[in-house]
């Protein structure tokens, strides 16, 4: 699919982060999964398994790795689309919340282009409505 290599291409140009998680007693393995590790080095199955990782994720890896949650959403569905579209929702459906502009908004213009191409694919499949907060917040972070 030429999605699934824009992607890894777009995601590609960045840097594998230093600090995985926020400091934290329990960051539900982000660290031992994530640390040194390329986005796209990860299975569907490893990503599945680790989804709650997301959460704890520092801002900048939490962009770096929301590649690998893009990828696994298009081949493999289920519980990763409804993280995804959870940590892409403005809360209250202000996109200039610090909490989402300062992770969300700090997704580079090629990025967010790549995560709207990957909410059609999947607003076509029927996984997704075309009115869902997540949906309404990438394109207001386009416009």
């Amino acid at each position: 699919m030429d999605l699934l290599r824009k992607i890894v291409r777009v995601w590609d140009a960045l840097e594998v982060p230093k600090i995985v998680s926020v400091d934290t007693y329990d960051d539900e393995g982000a660290c031992v999964i994530f640390s040194g590790s390329r986005f796209d080095e990860h299975s569907d199955e490893t990503i599945n398994c680790h989804l709650s990782s997301f959460t704890f994720m520092t801002d900048e890896s939490f962009r770096y790795y929301f590649g690998s949650l893009l990828i696994t959403a298009i081949r493999d569905g289920g519980e990763s689309i409804e993280v995804m579209a959870l940590h892409l929702e403005a809360p209250k459906g202000d996109i200039s919340r610090p909490s989402f502009s300062q992770k969300i908004g700090g997704f580079s213009a090629e990025q967010l282009e790549c995560i709207r191409e990957v909410l059609e694919v999947l607003i076509n499949r029927g996984d997704m409505f075309d009115d869902a907060l997540a949906v309404t917040s990438v394109r207001q972070l386009l416009t």
